[in-house]
């Protein structure tokens, strides 16, 4: 099994903007959004799939390379699924949050023929052994795979205990993960 993490830029971030695709198709079982008149998972009426979700991914996420890092795996040489992760250094918006921790795992996605294969786990946890300190991620409450994912790939991960907390974030009831691996 040949897994890589590769750091994308602007030269290859299309392939992770490519993957958006099946991310949202996925996505919309567990946060309802529906296909707009076009087919596209959009909240708006756009024909393109670039849509303002996805530009807002695509314009910022290789604009602060210091701060954003947009993971791609490659596994046997294949596209197979990507994280974006947030350094909290990067913090434009003033978010308090980001005083309680180093880095944010805002997506993490798995093409489906590469799940239940522990590609998703190997990749999650080589991206926190490349990136040491008080992680933070999101998971909504409602998603069980992923919450049985994370539950299972951050203990087996950690040697001590994680914090796991329900809460609402933007209207949603999300799931929190803390951890610290520095």
């Amino acid at each position: 099994m040949d897994l890589k993490l590769e750091l994308t830029n602007k030269s290859n971030a299309y392939i992770i903007k490519n993957l958006l695709v099946p991310y949202r198709h996925d996505m919309s079982e567990y946060n309802g959004q529906l296909p707009n008149k076009h087919g596209i998972m959009s909240q708006n009426d756009s024909i393109r799939l670039l849509d303002p979700y996805t530009a807002v991914i695509s314009k910022e996420w290789w604009k602060h390379p210091d701060g954003l890092l947009p993971y791609l795996f490659i596994f046997d040489g294949v596209p197979a699924g990507f994280c974006l992760v947030w350094r909290t250094a990067y913090n434009p918006d003033g978010d308090a949050e980001a005083e309680k921790m180093d880095y944010l795992m805002d997506q993490f996605f798995i093409l489906r023929p590469y799940r239940r294969k522990g590609i998703g786990q190997k990749a999650a946890v080589e991206c926190f052994r490349q990136h040491s300190g008080r992680w933070v991620l999101h998971v909504m409450a409602n998603y069980e795979i992923a919450l049985s994912f994370w539950r299972k790939t951050i203990g087996g991960y950690m040697s001590t205990e994680f914090v796991e907390e329900v809460g609402l974030r933007d209207g949603r009831e999300m799931v929190t993960f803390q951890f610290n691996n520095g």
